[in-house]
């Protein structure tokens, strides 16, 4: 990596105070321009790089004027560039000869599926499906593991002694596709007509006809009418934080306090519920965090949604009783340590994403988004050429709290974008529905991560916390904020993770008197 100094705010000749009075980073753009980018959008707030009272340092330089076009954008491009090669030693560009699109597959194949799925006819299959997405290949994996695994419990097999009229046996089939997911009941079924292709079998004759019921309860669409209202909350942030552990509260509720069994999930009488019984689904929730069902802040959170739910149905009078008063909260640790992988290791991933990668270019821009720009998944997933701003080289973002804010983009980010333009046609920038590119997205970079060897988990939101780390050590905190579009310095500090050395060597720089840097 560069140099590792903290960036040296003199770099440029730029007084903060001055941008201030200028009105900040909105000032960089046109009228038009922010119309286009967020300004008066719902949820939009002026998310400046500068803010009155920044530092006691100064960048001394003139203010800002209206038009970035022809005198200002080079000012925040420099410095966002500077700021990048400070941060990384990374090159997005090596030029590597792409192998074949199947290649990705053939690498799962050959180092994961051929040892876990332990049957001829099974490795016959996914032999053959090479030219497949990763999505579809990962999915043949998953499925085929539940498979083998119920398959060697009827049989009392091992998979490698199971023959074509084991995985055809009728009586068989009846238990095993009760394992399997709809989705995964296309992909048996595809396997199966593959054993017997002239005598076609019908997975759906052995399936249960059971009728699912989904969770749309008259009062959890009152809480999203209103969350969507005051908060401008998104669909998918109020599914996970409050759709999802209401109805697990509620399928609690109805298997486990007598009083409510006989209810359905959509009829659940809400008024019903008490204090002791939270107190009782407090319990429940520890207990699932001792048998390791649940991390502790999953339940923490599961039960602060929960609580909150309760508290809006009450303002709202909707429920009779304020029944989360003497509810407590589970303790747990909303922080802990990662580790991160080094430059070095994220140049590999770079040159296995040019090895492997059918898209390298698309897949190279969507990495440079999450690790230069600190975009979640969801944010790539849902980014529109629309929202490129090129003559101001600036991005307009809304995030998962349905907030807007106007990003530059750093030269790195822009030349890929330049690139992937001549040959993207897509309604969004990587695809037509980012529901199913965000799926794709992870499972293709959970396979670029176990051919690099990766072990630090996280998914796709590891990049984000490479990116506020990096950044935290070279750039002033109010501009971190802005960069990393938090508003909190606790949600800053959660993604924060400096390796000891790091630690100490800026201890170093402090006037310290009580004791040695060594015993630190």
């Amino acid at each position: 990596m560069q140099n590792q100094d903290t960036v040296q705010l003199s770099l440029f000749d730029f007084n903060f105070d001055e941008a201030d009075e200028s009105g900040g980073i909105e000032n960089l753009f046109t009228e038009k321009d922010m119309s286009r980018f967020g300004k008066c959008r719902k949820g939009w707030f002026e998310n400046d790089i500068s803010r009155k009272g920044f530092s006691e340092k100064r960048i001394k330089m003139s203010p800002f004027g209206k038009d970035v076009n022809r005198k200002n954008s080079h000012l925040i491009e420099s410095w966002m560039d500077d700021m990048i090669e400070k941060m990384y030693d990374l090159n997005l560009n090596v030029k590597q000869s792409s192998l074949e699109s199947g290649n990705v597959n053939e690498w799962l194949y050959a180092n994961i599926a051929k040892d876990r799925l332990d049957s001829r006819f099974v490795k016959k299959f996914m032999r053959t499906k090479f030219g497949s997405s990763t999505r579809v290949y990962n999915r043949n994996m998953a499925m085929f593991e539940k498979v083998l695994t119920k398959m060697e419990e009827l049989t009392k097999k091992k998979s490698d002694e199971f023959e074509r009229s084991d995985f055809l046996n009728t009586e068989y089939l009846t238990k095993v596709v009760k394992v399997l997911s709809a989705t995964e009941l296309i992909y048996y079924q595809s396997f199966l007509n593959s054993l017997k292709p002239f005598t076609k079998i019908r997975l759906n004759d052995y399936v249960e006809k059971i009728e699912k019921i989904k969770f749309n309860h008259p009062l959890v669409r009152v809480v999203e009418r209103v969350l969507k209202k005051e908060r401008n909350i998104k669909q998918e942030s109020f599914n996970n934080n409050y759709y999802s552990p209401v109805q697990l509260f509620v399928n609690w509720a109805i298997n486990s306090l007598v009083k409510f069994q006989g209810q359905s999930v959509n009829t659940f009488i809400f008024n019903m519920v008490t204090s002791e019984d939270l107190d009782d689904y407090r319990s429940y929730l520890i207990q699932q965090v001792k048998e390791e069902v649940l991390a502790e802040i999953t339940a923490k959170r599961n039960l602060q949604y929960v609580r909150g739910f309760f508290q809006l149905l009450f303002r709202k009078k909707k429920i009779v009783k304020e029944v989360t008063t003497r509810l407590t909260n589970i303790e747990a640790d909303e922080y802990f340590y990662r580790r991160l992988p080094s430059d070095k290791e994220i140049q590999e991933l770079i040159n296995i994403i040019g090895r492997y990668s059918s898209d390298p270019v698309g897949d190279k821009l969507a990495l440079s988004l999450m690790i230069l720009m600190g975009f979640r998944g969801c944010e790539v997933a849902s980014l529109s050429w629309k929202d490129i701003n090129f003559s101001t080289k600036s991005i307009s973002i809304r995030d998962t709290k349905g907030m807007d804010a106007i990003l530059p983009i750093p030269s790195k980010v822009y030349a890929l974008l330049i690139e992937y333009k001549r040959s993207s046609d897509k309604k969004h920038i990587f695809c037509d529905d980012p529901r199913i590119f965000l799926e794709d997205l992870r499972l293709l970079f959970n396979t670029y991560q176990l051919i690099a060897g990766w072990d630090y988990g996280g998914g796709l939101h590891l990049f984000r916390h490479i990116f506020v780390t990096r950044l935290i050590m070279h750039c002033p905190p109010q501009i971190i904020k802005s960069l990393t579009r938090h508003i909190s310095d606790d949600t800053v500090a959660k993604y924060v993770h400096l390796e000891r050395k790091f630690v100490k060597n800026e201890l170093t720089k402090l006037s310290y008197t009580g004791g040695r840097i060594d015993d630190f």
